[in-house]
């Protein structure tokens, strides 16, 4: 081997270290809502308001809930989410699990996903605070959501991610808001 491959492959392994070394996407946000806290912590720690509500959000099945041994209920659900590949109408579908950990009933839950084949792993933390604004009494929801994912797929998932977390929390609101009491007692 030659000095000039050994400078190539040198080289080309710095560049691969550096496409591929990881970075994380922090996006914060935070919505008001007219309700109860533990209704609005009900609602958001199941699945299926959080998949209807999401841009690339397509099924949800719950696999099994377990107890962990600090007693914190963990939900885990396999998600298929369709996403957008930016030319013609391809879309790349994604199956993973996601972890719901009701930490703190009535006050957090965290979500954690690993996409292994992707790269992406996903952590988001909502905290669920009681507060009164001019309508009312409600709820304030601060969603953070860090995602670590390799360089040179970050500015595509920041892209996406910002124009899918903020609207999704926000048409969660509009519906939890419009939840009529009669209707839920009917449901549980």
């Amino acid at each position: 081997m030659g000095v000039r491959t050994a400078i190539l492959v040198i080289l080309v392994a710095i560049g691969m270290y550096f496409l591929l070394r990881p970075a994380e996407v922090v996006l914060t946000s935070s919505v008001f809502m007219y309700r109860d806290p533990e209704f609005v912590y009900k609602k958001l720690s199941d699945i299926d308001i959080n998949i209807k509500h999401h841009q690339y959000g397509h099924k949800g099945t719950l696999i099994e809930s377990f107890k962990k041994d600090n007693g914190i209920l963990v939900k885990k659900y396999e998600v298929t989410e369709r996403i957008p590949l930016g030319f013609f109408d391809w879309k790349y579908t994604l199956v993973f699990d996601t972890f719901f950990e009701l930490i703190k009933p009535g006050k957090e839950i965290n979500m954690h996903y690993h996409i292994w084949y992707a790269g992406l792993t996903g952590n988001i933390t909502r905290i669920f605070t009681p507060k009164s604004e001019e309508g009312g009494p409600g709820c304030q929801v601060e969603e953070t959501m860090v995602i670590t994912t390799p360089w040179i797929t970050s500015h595509y998932v920041l892209y996406h991610a910002k124009a899918t977390h903020p609207d999704s929390l926000y048409h969660m609101k509009l519906t939890i808001e419009s939840m009529h009491e009669y209707f839920n007692e009917k449901k549980e």
